[in-house]
C-alpha cells in the first residue's frame, strides 16, 4: 500500500480514537448556545443561564457529512449521518447560580455510504444487526458510548468547568478502541474536547441587537491535520414570531494546520448558524449550523481537492 493509500480520507477505518472523543463532546454542545434572556431597559437582554436542582432536559443532535474527493481526474464520495439523544441532568445548584449537571448519553445512531463498501446502518436500540466490512470498528466505539457519563459545573454565564469522566465511561471507552487506537486516548484528551466544543461564555453586560462576541478557538484533529475553527456569535433579539424566542446567529472560519508531510490549504469555506431559545422557560428549542470547506491537498507529489459538507442540528425533545 503507498504511503497515499494509508491517507486516504474515505477510509471508514480512520480517525477511530479521535472518532470516540468527538462523539462525546459534539453530542453535548454542537453548535449550542443556550440561556435564559433577563428583560433590560432599550430592547437590551441580560444572557444566562438558569437551571433548577432536578432538571432533566433531553436533545437530540443530528449531524450529516458528505465529502467528496477528486484525484487524478476521478472522484470518490462518502455520506455519514449520526444522531444522538442524550440528557442533562442538574444534580444541585451553589450559591453562587453554578449549576452540576450530568450529561448521558442514551441512543446512538449511525448511518455510512462509502463505496464500494456496503452501505452501514447502527442503531443502539437495535444493536444485534449485522455489520458489513469494514466498520465493525465503528460500531464497536458507537456501542461503547451508549450509556457514557461525564459532570460539569456551569457558570451563569455559561462557563464550564472541573470536568470529570465516570471511570465506568473510560474504562468502557478504552474497551471501545482497537488495541492500537489505545495509546491516544486519554482522560485529559477527553476532558480537553468537551472544554473546547462547549458554548462560549455569554457577555457579562447587557446585549442589545447587532452585538457580536467571540469563542475561543476550537482545535479539532484529523488525518489531513488540525482543523481550527474561530466562532462570532451575534444577538438578533426576539423572533418576530414568538417574542419569547431569543434569536442568535454563528459564523464560523476555518484554518488548517497541516499533518507533516502534508501541503494543504483552504481554497474556500463558508460556516453559519443559528439557535433559537425560550427566553421565559430558560432553555434551548432548536439549533442548526453548516460548515463547507474545500481544501486542496498535495501528499508525496500527488495533489487532490477534498470537500466537506456538514449539517447539524439540536433539538428540544418533549
Amino acid at each position: 500500500m503507498s504511503h497515499t493509500e494509508t491517507r486516504n480520507p474515505l477510509d471508514p477505518k480512520r480517525g477511530r480514537a479521535a472518532a470516540s472523543l468527538g462523539w462525546l463532546a459534539s453530542a453535548a454542545f454542537l453548535f449550542v448556545v443556550t440561556g435564559s434572556g433577563l428583560a433590560e431597559a432599550r430592547g437590551q437582554q441580560v444572557l444566562r443561564w438558569k437551571f433548577q436542582s432536578g432538571d432533566v432536559l433531553k436533545y437530540t443532535t443530528e449531524q450529516s457529512t458528505v465529502m467528496t474527493v477528486k484525484i487524478m481526474g476521478r472522484e470518490r464520495k462518502q455520506k455519514r449521518a449520526i444522531s444522538t439523544t442524550y440528557s442533562w441532568s442538574t444534580k444541585a445548584l451553589g450559591e453562587n447560580g453554578d449549576a452540576d449537571i450530568t450529561q448521558k448519553i442514551e441512543r446512538l445512531t449511525m448511518k455510512i455510504e462509502a463505496p464500494p463498501y456496503l452501505p452501514m446502518e447502527f442503531d443502539s436500540n437495535s444493536p444485534n444487526n449485522s455489520v458489513p466490512e469494514p466498520f465493525e470498528p465503528v460500531v464497536k466505539q458507537l456501542k461503547a458510548a451508549v450509556g457514557a457519563e461525564f459532570s460539569f459545573q456551569m457558570k451563569p454565564t455559561g462557563e464550564i468547568y472541573d470536568i470529570k469522566i465516570a471511570e465506568a465511561t473510560l474504562k468502557k471507552l478504552r474497551e471501545g478502541l482497537e488495541q492500537g487506537d489505545r495509546d491516544t486516548f486519554s482522560e485529559q484528551a477527553l476532558k480537553d474536547q468537551v472544554s473546547q466544543t462547549s458554548p462560549p461564555p455569554f457577555p457579562k453586560d447587557p446585549v442589545e441587537p447587532g452585538k457580536t462576541w467571540s469563542a475561543a478557538p476550537n482545535r479539532v484533529p484529523t488525518p489531513t491535520g488540525t482543523l481550527v475553527l474561530d466562532r462570532s456569535f451575534t444577538f438578533q433579539g426576539p423572533d418576530s414570531k414568538n417574542p419569547n424566542l431569543m434569536f442568535i446567529t454563528m459564523n464560523g472560519r476555518v484554518t488548517l494546520e497541516p499533518a507533516p508531510n502534508l501541503t494543504a490549504k483552504i481554497r474556500a469555506q463558508e460556516g453559519k448558524g443559528s439557535v433559537s431559545f425560550d427566553a421565559q422557560a430558560g432553555r434551548l428549542v432548536s439549533s442548526k449550523g453548516t460548515q463547507k470547506t474545500e481544501m486542496v491537498i498535495a501528499d508525496d507529489g500527488q495533489e487532490r481537492d477534498e470537500i466537506t459538507e456538514t449539517n447539524s442540528t439540536m433539538t428540544l425533545v418533549p
